[in-house]
């Protein structure tokens, strides 16, 4: 028996005295109420946040105990392995929290975008450019085209000619 946790931040379901089960209701209720989650994927992701939320408080509950049984708790050894060990589970509710979160807001955009789109009339989509504006135009405005390089070469090359007062050369015929 002296094996298992103290704490129970370890166990599988949420550690509630009979004291904490008012106020782990009143933090389910508030969280439901701001959340609203809907359909069995959403609960079950929003029962793992809610877990997640007590764990926390009850991490922080733990912290607030070991601080006034020791003047420095960084200083005595017992008392900075149990606030490590504190810490490593925080960063683990703090991460479940957030993901969990995280996946629940994703869902219910998703559930609101279908909803939306079911919904709303299907009218086509304006043009925002046509087809054949958008083929005709192979290279951009700002690089020109090899051809419109070659005849800028060309063109080059004929006032070169002219200036030193040679006659124009014959363009290829390509």
């Amino acid at each position: 028996m002296s094996d298992l946790p103290k704490h129970g931040l370890t166990f599988r379901d949420v550690v509630l005295l009979e004291d904490g089960r008012e106020a782990f209701a009143h933090l389910q209720e508030s969280l439901e109420a701001e959340l609203q989650p809907q359909g069995a994927l959403e609960q079950d992701l929003f029962q793992q946040l809610v877990v997640a939320a007590w764990n926390l408080r009850r991490v922080r509950r733990l912290e607030a105990k070991l601080v006034p049984d020791v003047s420095d708790p960084l200083l005595d050894d017992m008392a900075e392995a149990t606030l490590a060990r504190l810490a490593r589970h925080q960063v683990r509710f703090e991460r479940s929290y957030f993901r969990c979160l995280r996946e629940l807001r994703l869902l219910q955009t998703n559930r609101a975008l279908r909803s939306f789109t079911q919904k709303a009339p299907r009218e086509p989509l304006p043009v925002l450019a046509s087809v054949a504006e958008i083929t005709k135009r192979t290279h951009s405005p700002n690089f020109p085209s090899p051809a419109n390089r070659a005849l800028s070469e060309f063109e080059r090359e004929t006032e070169l000619l002219m200036a030193r007062g040679s006659p124009p050369p014959e363009p290829d015929a390509c």
